[in-house]
């Protein structure tokens, strides 16, 4: 299935862009195993990346400050300059690599032209992080072309971002952090208030976990989900009157009310 993904995304540059792309990146999906809504309130949390993927076949463009996407998957197409400085736009998928470029823009970098085609083996609005991927699988070409030095929790950071500010969603760290660092037969236990995290072997022999795509879609940003997330910043806030301990140890808002006593 990944082959037929980097064919098929490969045969959709040359179509679009009437050349040959120069690389092949890919950037992975994620399951939760434990921790649902806990990483924005700076839990612990145990993801790991999945063999579903965004495919980009990717080409710079020399003496041009233009760059342009092709989301084969929606027949779309979005070009921008990247000397100049950006907004949210109508098209909702075109504001996650938008939100990249600002987040990477106003570090002070700066990049090149970039003719972009990418398509996705990820089931869209599904829970397992697609609009991640393609969050940080840009950051990522991004740094590689350009040389711009961040590091891969600074990757994550910039991907987390571009949702915050482009596309409204006031996401916690545990999906961009899991396509960046996700390992084959790996999960990860991450701290996601430091972002300290440790590897564990997936040994599930006899074992296995079963995805089911219910094919009802979601999106974060009209599911109530920042509500959610605002519910549990004010519970922090009162938690952290009574208890100053936990105020900014990282320690989740779960935790802090699981050691509260009335009496």
């Amino acid at each position: 299935m990944q082959e037929q993904l980097i064919s098929d995304t490969s045969q959709a540059f040359r179509s679009v862009f009437h050349s040959e792309q120069e690389r092949i990146f890919l950037a992975p999906g994620r399951i939760n195993i434990i921790g649902e809504h806990v990483d924005y309130s700076d839990g612990f949390v145990l993801p790991a990346a999945i063999d579903k993927y965004i495919c980009f076949a990717v080409k710079k463009t020399v003496d041009s400050d233009i760059c342009t996407f092709y989301a084969k998957d929606f027949n779309d197409s979005f070009s921008f300059k990247v000397n100049e400085k950006q907004v949210p736009v109508a098209q909702m998928w075109v504001n996650y690599v938008l939100g990249v470029f600002n987040a990477v823009q106003e570090s002070g970098k700066s990049i090149g032209g970039l003719q972009i085609a990418f398509g996705s083996t990820i089931p869209m609005g599904s829970g397992l992080s697609s609009s991640a991927a393609l969050e940080c699988g840009f950051a990522y070409i991004l740094n590689e072309l350009f040389n711009l030095g961040f590091t891969k929790k600074e990757l994550a950071v910039i991907g987390q971002k571009a949702e915050h500010t482009f596309v409204g969603v006031k996401c916690g760290i545990m999906d961009q952090f899991s396509s960046v660092f996700g390992k084959e037969h790996q999960v990860i236990m991450l701290d996601c208030n430091s972002l300290d995290h440790q590897y564990f072997e997936a040994n599930v022999d006899g074992y296995s976990f079963v995805l089911f795509d219910s094919c009802v879609k979601h999106t974060h940003l009209t599911s109530g989900y920042n509500d959610r997330r605002r519910d549990v910043d004010n519970g922090k806030k009162y938690c952290g009157k009574d208890f100053p301990m936990y105020r900014n140890s990282g320690t989740s808002a779960l935790k802090c009310l699981m050691k509260y006593d009335p009496k």
